[in-house]
């Protein structure tokens, strides 16, 4: 079980890479220079489902996962990376990002990817999973590419948030901890979504996919109500998800899964039942959507809630 909060002092090469292999899934790390005058630090804070590393160096250095780290470990989780101090160029899907501070990027932690971190480099690691963020496969896969920063939309909240949190580690390790990594995800989640929605063209899908989001409680969805709101056949609205991979009816019951364990999740809503939650989100059949819970995250709704 990790500590609430850990930190390193000013540390060699050895002991700064252990701390930082010690904190996230699988790297390789290597240094630009000697290893014998390297100096690093890190301070890990845990809550919750969520992981904030403090990472710097004085020395330049690289930080890749490959497919080897990976093997078939699906973590379900992403990083997001907001920069302090320095300069890091992250590399995924053949996108690079270049990081100084107040830039923020997101990338996937089942994916390949490069970080090269020039010498006084200080980054923040939000580590957390997917679902915490509303980021489905797709929505991942764009979001690795998008520029955020604390300089415009909802980054001007998040950024702040994060700055607090690296200075002030006791708010994640205090009692309020989980409500504190509970707000840090909707903030960044937010700015994410708020930038995701600014990308790319206008198509079909990205206009259907936006309707579901602001649709998703509504129990009478089905994939006729979906195609008449959105001016399109049945037919053409299950070939735009099909081309995805997934159906229309999975892709929204995934979805209503991921917010009703979210609010399951959520201290502040302890005081609802698991049906009104569940009704919430469109399952009115209580047997229904134990059965769809357990089989989408390998827990019942009541495990999930005793064990928070």
């Amino acid at each position: 079980m990790p500590t609430p909060h850990a930190e390193s002092s000013i540390a060699g090469f050895a002991s700064w890479g252990k701390a930082v292999a010690s904190t996230f899934p699988s790297l390789e790390l290597s240094v630009h220079g000697s290893r014998a005058a390297f100096r690093g630090r890190v301070r890990v804070q845990h809550a919750p489902d969520v992981v904030l590393g403090d990472v710097s160096a004085g020395t330049a250095n690289a930080v890749t996962r490959s497919a080897a780290d990976i093997g078939r470990e699906r973590t379900r989780l992403c990083k997001i990376s907001f920069q302090l101090a320095g300069r890091s160029v992250l590399v995924q899907h053949g996108r690079r990002r270049v990081l100084t501070p107040g830039d923020m990027a997101v990338y996937d932690v089942d994916a390949p990817y490069a970080i090269e971190n020039d010498a006084g480099f200080r980054t923040l690691v939000l580590m957390a999973p997917r679902r915490l963020l509303d980021l489905d496969d797709r929505r991942l896969a764009t979001a690795v590419g998008l520029r955020l920063s604390e300089r415009d939309g909802l980054g001007r909240l998040a950024g702040p948030f994060l700055r607090e949190l690296a200075e002030r580690p006791d708010h994640l390790a205090g009692p309020c901890g989980g409500r504190t990594a509970r707000t840090l995800t909707d903030l960044v989640a937010a700015a994410v979504v708020e930038k995701y929605r600014e990308a790319g063209p206008d198509t079909p899908l990205r206009r259907v996919v936006g309707w579901l989001e602001e649709h998703l409680q509504d129990p009478d969805l089905s994939p006729g109500t979906i195609a008449a709101a959105n001016f399109i056949s049945t037919r053409r609205l299950h070939e735009l998800f099909h081309d995805e991979g997934t159906s229309v009816s999975a892709w929204v019951r995934r979805r209503r899964l991921e917010s009703c364990r979210r609010d399951l999740e959520n201290p502040r809503l302890a005081g609802e039942t698991i049906a009104a939650v569940a009704r919430r989100w469109g399952f009115v059949d209580p047997a229904h959507f134990s059965r769809c819970f357990r089989a989408e995250f390998g827990i019942s709704p009541r495990e999930l809630r005793s064990a928070g």
